[in-house]
């Protein structure tokens, strides 16, 4: 598991958090998705929501196989769709905000 996402894995699972019954990416950069994949893999996920754009990084690509791999379907982020699950965990040691449902 890359750092990021063993950091992001460790920072959810101590607040006890087993399900995520919501992910939702805003764009496939890698700054926004580099620690999915393991987020993916290592929690029961579900539903992912995330915009109709494709993008030729590798994160990227590694975020699709880990969705594949686990069997779940991508639904499309846009205007009107309601979530009503949503919560943010604040990444304290870089003070960034991370988005997990």
């Amino acid at each position: 598991m890359p750092e990021i996402g063993s950091k992001v894995v460790n920072y959810i699972k101590k607040r006890g958090i087993k399900k995520i019954d919501i992910l939702v990416t805003t764009h496939p950069h890698s700054d926004h998705i580099e620690g999915l994949p393991a987020v993916i893999k290592n929690f029961e996920i579900g539903r992912v929501y995330m915009p109709k754009v494709t993008h030729t990084i590798k994160t990227f690509e590694n975020m699709l196989i880990a969705v594949k791999n686990k069997g779940l379907k991508i639904n499309t982020a846009k205007a009107g769709i309601s979530l009503q699950k949503m919560f943010f965990l604040k990444d304290i040691e870089n003070k960034k905000n991370i988005l997990y449902n």
